[in-house]
């Protein structure tokens, strides 16, 4: 059986809310690879 991937899983030390990871990567979004605060929000919406 698949595990739930809304369900909380352990991985080493850390729980995590749910199975859904984002890898932060390179976007290109911002002047410069600057980090903004507009590039902040962009990761934590999904977060």
């Amino acid at each position: 059986m698949t595990p739930d991937p809304f369900q909380p899983a352990k991985l080493g030390p850390i729980t995590l809310r749910n199975r859904v990871i984002k890898a932060a990567t390179f976007e290109a979004a911002t002047p410069d690879a600057l980090v903004t605060d507009d590039l902040i929000r962009y990761h934590r919406l999904p977060a």
